[in-house]
């Protein structure tokens, strides 16, 4: 909430100093409707971002899970996963695209606890792995 406040606190001070306060109102330099536009956007361009990754923040951090997130760029070349024996334990490694729509599952249900390695590649890809290293492809995107 401290941090909504600030984003906020931040535009309206954007705005303050857009709006210099005067004496007298026919004093006060006026500002053109695209400049006008033009400071909003800018304001809002800058603060919006920081609010709705804070809720994201917030919401992935309070929970009784841990959770770790990675982003990859599988354009050019494949990234290595590989998850140690995790014997009996229970875990869970979803990989999804970016409409967010899970392509693969390793878990102990389903992949077993022993440890794996998995190369995650783009469309189009093509190219030798590695002994073991099962391939993981989403495939093309349309």
């Amino acid at each position: 909430m401290k941090s909504i406040k600030r984003a906020a606190t931040a535009l309206c001070l954007v705005a303050i100093a857009a709006f210099p306060l005067s004496a007298r109102a026919d004093e006060a330099p006026s500002l053109g409707a695209l400049e006008a536009v033009h400071i909003a956007t800018e304001a809002y361009i800058y603060g919006y971002p920081l609010v709705t990754f804070d809720t994201v923040r917030r919401q992935q951090t309070n929970a009784d899970t841990l959770y770790t997130e990675t982003w990859l760029d599988v354009s050019r070349e494949p990234w290595i996963l590989s998850i140690p024996d995790m014997d009996d334990r229970y875990y869970i490694v979803p990989m999804l695209d970016g409409w967010s729509e899970v392509f693969m599952v390793a878990s102990s249900p389903t992949t077993g606890g022993s440890a794996q390695t998995y190369a995650i590649t783009g469309p189009g890809w093509s190219g030798a792995l590695p002994q073991g290293v099962t391939q993981v492809n989403r495939g093309a995107i349309n």
